[in-house]
């Protein structure tokens, strides 16, 4: 299914290059409509990859409609782009009846480093394994590898990593060690199956009281409000030096739930 914008490396890359490469047809749509893609859905797509919004704006679409999916053939859902909570991750595969794969990637890195495996399909937040010919590690400030378990800052090191930022030395060396380590700016830990398990952004990390606090674990509490489509969280500087955890929630607009509901799920 072609929802993706092919001037992103997800939908050019994984997508559209991808359905080429082993011959597949690929159905290509304007833009994401959660009508049309119910329609596509019953036409008989098989093959249903978008990012976390489009999934879970869909699923609002039919909470507020009251309409059954109805009969499918897809055999294969998987999100990037975008953290995926694992409300929303299950929240899916109850109604696809599929389990909904999750990568990790980025453009320098062509883009794909890991994927969970449709062999061996997860039933957390992981984003799987690295994928062939790509090494993946964790490390802390002084760049020595940590324990699996520990968060650290994420490095990628392949062939499919850049050369570097066109006409841009100084962003290059900031971005890609001597040893061709891509830093990708991302924090995450290894689980004892050597799975990736993201966590947040390094940049956006929020210190709160000395406790480091990621906003994706923060939205993925709220995403289990059965009326939030929706969230995204960030600190804001105090006047004691500490941060404010301040979220921005989309809700269903036909019983948007009360913010005490809210305040109360995330205590």
């Amino acid at each position: 299914y072609g929802i993706l914008p092919l001037a992103h490396v997800f939908g050019l890359a994984s997508v559209f290059l991808g359905s080429l490469y082993v011959g597949a047809c690929y159905m290509p749509r304007a833009r994401f409509d959660a009508v049309e893609m119910q329609a596509d859905i019953a036409a008989g797509i098989t093959h249903l990859q978008g990012v976390p919004a489009m999934f879970a704006r869909f699923l609002a679409h039919l909470r507020h409609t009251g309409e059954p999916l109805g009969p499918h053939r897809i055999r294969f859902t998987s999100a990037g782009g975008a953290p995926l909570d694992l409300a929303l991750k299950l929240a899916c595969e109850d109604l696809f009846g599929q389990p909904l794969h999750n990568g990790y990637g980025m453009t320098e890195a062509s883009p794909s480093m890991a994927m969970t495996r449709v062999d061996f399909p997860r039933h957390d937040g992981s984003v799987g394994h690295p994928l062939p010919f790509v090494e993946l590690i964790a490390v802390d400030d002084e760049g020595r590898r940590v324990a699996d378990g520990e968060v650290g800052d994420i490095r990628c090191r392949g062939p499919g990593v850049m050369k570097g930022y066109y006409k841009a030395p100084d962003l290059t060396r900031a971005a890609v060690t001597p040893e061709g380590w891509l830093i990708t700016g991302d924090k995450g830990y290894f689980d004892g199956e050597g799975s990736l398990h993201i966590v947040g952004r390094s940049k956006e990390l929020i210190i709160r009281s000395g406790f480091n606090v990621y906003p994706p674990e923060v939205e993925g509490v709220l995403s289990k409000h059965p009326r939030v489509i929706l969230s995204a969280v960030i600190g804001v500087p105090a006047a004691d030096g500490n941060e404010e955890i301040v979220a921005y929630v989309q809700v269903n607009p036909a019983s948007p739930p009360e913010e005490i509901e809210l305040v109360e799920l995330c205590a």
